[in-house]
Parts: structure tokens; C-alpha cells; sequence
């Protein structure tokens, strides 16, 4: 999650069948994961189609070998009007690692993965969406890409969003601004 910042509840109800190109890492986010329940997005501009940076498109791959070709799970998926529903056969990307099920909610993500796996590597603990913060104020700091395409990428309806809650300046590891405006005004 940390290099490609979608929401927790989008990247437990990903399945296989969102992933357009896995040798590309196009992937497709649709639907999410509530309280136990999978529903379309709430936007339709939440609903998008990214394409993974490196790390993220190598861990897809690698969890391709674990669970591509488990056989699908029938799951109801709410509709955007919250009244119409349908059925969907799903072969979900992550599973939990103990009983192989896909996850049922962010819960039992956090209290059966996230928790014990910080714990384990020696780190505080802190919520799963601080990849999401950490992915989107990296693209930030870097200043690479226009604010709309994170905006895109996050799924975000403005670049307001992206500025209000991922605007954090990183020094260390942002470009040498001084020596860029140097070299542009020619100093």
C-alpha cells in the first residue's frame, strides 16, 4: 500500500479481476470494503485506474503466485444508489496469511496482520492509512508529478484534498529548490 496509496478499504476488496495488465501494474480501483460490507465507490472519481510504481507492481506480481488462481468468492456489492445490489464472483488479491480467507474487514486486517507484523519488525504502531498519508506526501515532497495526477492516483474529487491533508512538506527529501531556481535564473 505504501507505494500506491489507495484506502485501506479499497485495497482489501481488491480482487484479480480489477487487475488490467498485471506485467504493467494497471490496476483498477472499484469497489471498497465497509463495516463487513463490499459497495462501489463512493465517487464515481474514487473509481480509477492507476498505474503502480515499481515496488508496488513487483509486490502484485509476487502475490499473484499466492492467490490468482484460488477459486472466486460470491460477494454482494452495493451500488452507488446504496439500494441496488449484485452478485460478484471475486478472487481477491490478499488473503489472511493464517486461515486463507480473503479479509473481512479492516478490523480483522489490523488485528490479525498489522498489528502483530509492526510488532515483529520492531516498529510503533500507527494505522495502515498512514501509507496512504506516507505515499501521498512522498509524491509531494518530490515535486515529479502535477498535484492533479496524485489527486487522480488517490482518487481524490480536487486537489484540495491532496493539499489540506497530504501537503506536508518532507526537506530531506525534497529536491534542492535553491539550486533549481539557481539554474533557472541562470545565478
Amino acid at each position: 500500500m505504501i507505494w500506491a496509496g489507495p484506502r485501506v478499504s479499497e485495497a482489501i476488496s481488491l480482487a484479480w479481476e480489477d487487475v488490467v495488465d498485471l506485467d504493467k501494474g494497471i490496476v483498477r480501483f472499484q469497489r471498497s470494503q465497509v463495516r463487513g460490507h463490499y459497495k462501489v465507490t463512493k465517487t464515481r472519481r474514487s473509481a480509477r485506474e492507476v498505474k503502480l510504481l515499481k515496488p508496488a507492481r513487483e509486490a502484485l506480481q509476487a502475490q499473484a503466485k499466492l492467490t490468482r488462481d484460488l477459486k472466486p468468492v460470491v460477494v454482494e456489492v452495493t451500488e452507488r444508489d446504496n439500494k441496488t445490489k449484485r452478485m460478484r464472483p471475486l478472487r481477491f488479491v490478499f488473503h489472511n496469511s493464517s486461515t486463507h480467507a480473503a479479509h473481512t474487514s479492516s478490523d480483522m486486517l489490523l488485528k490479525g496482520f498489522w498489528r502483530p507484523h509492526l510488532k515483529a519488525a520492531g516498529v510503533r504502531f500507527r494505522g495502515p492509512n498512514n501509507c496512504r498519508h506516507t505515499f501521498a506526501s512522498q509524491l509531494l515532497t518530490t515535486g515529479a508529478v502535477p498535484l492533479e495526477w496524485i489527486a487522480d492516483q488517490m482518487g481524490h474529487t480536487s486537489t484540495d484534498m491532496i493539499r489540506k491533508h497530504y501537503g506536508k512538506w518532507i526537506n530531506d527529501d525534497g529536491p534542492d529548490m535553491v539550486g533549481i531556481l539557481e539554474h533557472a535564473l541562470k545565478l
